[in-house]
């Protein structure tokens, strides 16, 4: 994955853990793995569209993470200054 040069922004790793025959996990805490407390979780899943596009809105003082668990999916990222793309293809990073 490519080194993110938009300002306020990084890729967070969790430590991914094999669980043999019950699966894998990763853990995702406030102030350790997440540099922040986290309020809300939402997510997005059954999409239909392989090309759907989602979003489309700008966040200028709000702090999230966040994972595409399953498959991939590409994450536009804009500072006004710097814009970059940013695939998210593992279940443990995340931006």
């Amino acid at each position: 994955m490519n080194e993110i040069i938009v300002k306020n922004s990084k890729l967070i790793t969790l430590q991914h853990i094999d669980d043999g025959h019950d699966g894998s996990i990763s853990v995702a805490e406030n102030f350790k793995q997440v540099p922040f407390a986290v309020k809300r979780v939402y997510y997005i899943y059954n999409l239909v569209n392989p090309n759907a596009i989602r979003g489309r809105h700008a966040h200028k003082k709000l702090e999230q993470v966040l994972f595409c668990i399953s498959g991939s999916c590409e994450i536009g990222l804009d500072d006004g200054t710097n814009r970059q793309d940013i695939t998210l293809n593992t279940p443990n990073t995340g931006v």
